[in-house]
């Protein structure tokens, strides 16, 4: 997580963000189809998906995103590329 937060937000936190403004999009009809969606800090991140890379790919988020930072999450990422 971004050390810029100082512990004020916490994953427990952004993810409880994003089911209130999912829901409200759901009930303001902007959403239909919610069956394959889940908005979570863990399935943003890349390295949920990092393993399943065949081919080069760039990687890149502003410096001090919301939820993640470059300096913690980016040695995790790399190891978890083939």
């Amino acid at each position: 997580f971004n050390p810029e937060h100082k512990g004020f937000l916490s994953e427990t936190d952004l993810d409880a963000g994003f089911r209130y403004v999912f829901e409200e999009f759901k009930e303001q009809g902007h959403i239909i189809d919610t069956s394959n969606v889940e908005f979570t800090v863990d399935r943003m991140s890349a390295k949920r998906y990092a393993h399943n890379v065949k081919v080069p790919v760039l990687f890149c988020d502003p410096k001090n995103d919301t939820a993640f930072n470059h300096i913690n999450d980016a040695p995790g990422i790399f190891e978890g590329f083939p």
